[in-house]
């Protein structure tokens, strides 16, 4: 490929991200052409009472567990795609959360689920089964977060994740884009330590 192409190809795909800088997926679409990218199909959204769902294919896991600008869990043994059921308690669980917890300082008030756009992925940790939700704004403009896993650098906090433990329907990880506001779990024996 001529560098006058591979410009052409970042600035299409500078276009298709709407401008925000992706650490994750973006190599893959450079080895690709603009059709390419256009072509692929986006998933189907799950419109639920709490934000529209897309739920993400095994092959997205690894590249959503290692968001950008804010920690998760690290890497699960095994990933699969949630069933609607599935996402309905990840929602309920991070729904109860906001409810007996308060918002970080940072945050002020908790987040409308309604005014956004998530990934889910199934993760396997340790014979634990669980599900790691990526949520972004639903004022984003283009359909890639339908189309590849993103990862939004200092999105802020309108840009989280959630890792929700299916046997008990309890938070154990939630995790802000580039601030320093960690929510406190409402169980704190779930709570990890930083390095």
């Amino acid at each position: 490929m001529s560098v006058a192409r591979k410009v052409i190809v970042v600035a299409a795909i500078a276009s298709v991200f709407d401008g925000c800088a992706t650490s994750v997926g973006v190599s893959d679409y450079l080895r690709r052409t603009r059709a390419e990218i256009l072509a692929d199909p986006p998933l189907q959204v799950l419109r639920t009472s709490k934000g529209n769902v897309v739920l993400a294919p095994e092959s997205w896991g690894s590249r959503l567990l290692q968001p950008c600008s804010r920690s998760s869990l690290g890497q699960g043994g095994a990933y699969w795609v949630p069933t609607p059921r599935e996402v309905e308690l990840t929602q309920d669980a991070l729904t109860q959360h906001f409810v007996s917890a308060p918002p970080p300082s940072s945050l002020h008030e908790w987040l409308n689920l309604r005014s956004t756009n998530a990934q889910f992925v199934g993760v396997v940790r340790d014979g634990a089964r669980s599900v790691y939700g990526s949520y972004m704004p639903k004022q984003r403009r283009d359909i890639s977060w339908r189309q590849l896993p993103l990862s939004i650098c200092d999105g802020g906090p309108a840009y989280f994740g959630v890792e929700v433990d299916l046997a008990s329907s309890r938070v154990v990880s939630l995790e802000f884009d580039g601030c320093m506001c960690r929510s406190a779990l409402a169980n704190d024996s779930l709570e990890r330590s930083r390095d």
